[in-house]
């Protein structure tokens, strides 16, 4: 329909804009960009567009991480957390491998991120579990910019929850 082309429209505004936004040092872009997201989330349902909807919810929590990278605080972050877990009840193991390895890599970059701005080690194990999930189906061979991204997600989780409990079998 005239609706939904319009909302894959306003996700690929939201890519562009992303791209743009993770090149510059202002946030304009990476804000329009979450708007984007948005807009096109408010038409695309589960329901009706899984594997739409779970593709903008992708893209919309790695916009949220990308600027809560340049902020202090942890609502974006949060948010991009809700976001990845969105995305994981339609990119399930079973039926979309590669997509929901890729989202529970970034799920584990920003639980990682999380957890070094946050209190306790929940955040930290929590990036630790997903990433080791996610290198069960990465392939280094078949992919190795994922499985890469993947193993180095999960190198900065250990460090980070090694510093925090002073363990250094973990470091």
């Amino acid at each position: 329909s005239a609706t939904t082309a319009w909302a894959e429209t306003q996700a690929e505004l939201g890519q562009a804009l992303e791209a743009l936004g993770e090149r510059e040092a202002t946030e304009t872009n990476l804000r329009a960009a979450i708007s984007a997201f948005q807009a096109a989330l408010e038409v695309l349902t589960r329901d009706k567009n899984p594997r739409e909807w779970a593709a903008v919810q992708s893209s919309f929590a790695s916009t949220l991480r990308n600027l809560g990278l340049r902020e202090r605080g942890t609502e974006l972050l949060v948010a991009a957390v809700a976001a990845h877990r969105a995305a994981l009840t339609v990119f399930n193991r079973r039926e979309a491998r590669l997509q929901w390895a890729a989202v529970q890599t970034n799920l584990g970059g920003t639980l990682e991120v999380l957890g070094n701005r946050t209190e306790g080690t929940r955040s930290l194990e929590e990036a630790i579990e997903v990433l080791d999930s996610a290198l069960t189906v990465l392939d280094r061979r078949r992919d190795p910019l994922a499985w890469v991204h993947a193993q180095m997600n999960l190198g900065a989780a250990l460090q980070a929850l090694g510093h925090r409990l002073r363990d250094t079998v973990r470091l």
